[in-house]
């Protein structure tokens, strides 16, 4: 019975220090993330780079891109190799928003904006970097400066529904109600057109928590409602 208690005890304490271990993997994955009520996780930080991100990440020879493993969740080593790739090819901005991406993600709020601008002043077109761009000054509480990326991405010939739904939440942030209740329900309509029914639904539940508090949402809340049903 010593016997069998000793190993008892072992097998017992090596299960503790692997719960303590992914206990604090998960608190700290779960502090490095946005705020909900800030920033639409699912789809500003879902990597969306297999078509056209990146041509430096292509042309590595050995091991795994930035890429990879950004979207398989190694943020450092994709961190790393970001950089890598960012210096091997200075003309491509591509690295720099996975290097910002991971950054954002690893809590390095001031890095991932700096290396978001620098994606930007290569191409200011690139949705990719704005949307870094936006996401870093939301974390940095530059809420102005946040609302000012965000309108550059809406008026963009390609602008996507959740562009109109950060811009709305960045306005709620600084109180103002009434432009975020419209630009939540331009983010529905075309949410709507595009047939996306589910984001459209969430759009429409976050009008409804809105209107409780403004009654400037109750009638976007209506609108966007007649139109779901």
């Amino acid at each position: 019975s010593l016997l069998s208690g000793v190993f008892a005890a072992e097998i017992n304490k090596q299960d503790d220090v692997a719960l303590q271990m992914i206990d604090t993997a998960a608190r700290r994955i779960m502090n490095t993330l946005p705020d909900r009520d800030e920033l639409d996780i699912t789809t500003a930080f879902t990597p969306q780079f297999s078509s056209n991100l990146s041509e430096a990440s292509k042309r590595l020879s050995a091991g795994k891109s930035s890429v990879q493993l950004l979207s398989q969740g190694e943020y450092e080593e994709a961190l790393k190799r970001a950089k890598q790739e960012a210096e091997e090819f200075p003309d491509d901005e591509q690295p720099l928003i996975i290097a910002s991406r991971a950054s954002l993600l690893l809590g390095n709020f001031k890095n991932a904006n700096d290396y978001a601008m620098r994606a930007v002043i290569k191409n200011e077109e690139n949705r990719e970097g704005l949307t870094a761009l936006g996401s870093s000054y939301l974390k940095l509480k530059e809420l102005k400066l946040a609302e000012g990326t965000f309108i550059k991405l809406v008026r963009s010939k390609n602008n996507k529904p959740h562009d109109w739904f950060h811009l709305a939440l960045v306005q709620a942030a600084q109180k103002d109600l009434s432009s975020a209740a419209d630009n939540l329900l331009k983010a529905g309509e075309i949410g709507l057109q595009q047939e996306d029914n589910i984001t459209t639904f969430k759009r429409l539940k976050k009008l409804k928590a809105m209107s409780k508090k403004s009654e400037k949402a109750s009638p976007n809340y209506v609108a966007l409602g007649l139109k779901v049903s």
